[in-house]
């Protein structure tokens, strides 16, 4: 079991509050969602909580261990990582792109050992890349990049898998199909943290909620307790009409 947690995290930025005594425990075999407007601070908790950032105060632990403590290598073996931005440097075909993910391993794309070969086929084939593994990355559109770099963070098979706003440039079937994948890890034992910002399906698909805004979380637990009209106006400065805990209608 691989228990992460953010303690107390403060975050300052030329005199700018980031984050505010936000503390965030992950749960073993869970996918948490974060969600909050633009600027609200999700992405540098990521980043914090991957060891990726440093708190200004506050700290972030990794089986009880400081996460500064640990190597590089050590935290990717441990922490797959999907960032908001993923440029490539290089145009390379998308099976070499997807074996990047096992570099924590020593692993180099041209010579793979069989336990990394396996993990980099059932990654592109749990992300619907299998007819697409031998194009290069650059004649892509950006939907299927989007799933190349997921692929690659699924080949990593860290216990836990972090990821920002996975569903962008993806269409309702991309998006579901990925969802069921954040699904089927965590079922595993997996421990999943994502940003999104379509809340009809962080509601479907989370064990939790976390509502974050200025930098601080004003809520958090199941959507079912926490998809509510006032959280909805609270966080997002909207008029929401739920139902059933689901989301039926939105106004200014």
């Amino acid at each position: 079991m691989t228990r992460l947690e953010a303690r107390n995290i403060y975050r300052t930025q030329k005199d700018i509050s980031i984050l505010s005594n936000v503390s965030l425990p992950l749960q073993t075999g869970k996918l948490t969602c974060l969600i909050g407007p633009n600027g609200a601070g999700k992405s540098t908790l990521l980043r914090t909580m991957c060891g990726l950032d440093r708190p200004t105060s506050g700290e972030v632990l990794l089986n009880e261990q400081p996460i500064q403590f640990l190597s590089h290598r050590e935290r990717a073996r441990l922490i797959g990582y999907l960032p908001q931005s993923r440029p490539l440097a290089w145009p390379i075909p998308v099976r070499d792109a997807v074996a990047l993910g096992r570099f924590a391993y020593g692993a180099r794309p041209e010579k793979l050992s069989p336990k990394d070969a396996q993990a980099v086929d059932q990654a592109i084939h749990d992300c619907g890349l299998t007819a697409l593994q031998h194009r290069a990355t650059n004649t892509l559109s950006g939907g299927e990049l989007s799933r190349v770099h997921l692929a690659r963070a699924f080949a990593g098979e860290a216990p836990v898998l972090i990821a920002d706003e996975p569903l962008s440039a993806l269409d309702p079937k991309h998006q579901l199909r990925v969802m069921n994948l954040f699904r089927d890890y965590t079922a595993k034992g997996g421990t999943a943290c994502v940003v999104l910002h379509d809340i009809s399906i962080a509601a479907q698909f989370a064990c939790e909620l976390v509502w974050m805004k200025s930098g601080k979380i004003l809520a958090s637990g199941p959507p079912q307790e926490t998809l509510t009209s006032v959280h909805m106006e609270t966080v997002f400065e909207v008029q929401a009409e739920i139902s059933d805990g689901r989301l039926r209608d939105l106004s200014l």
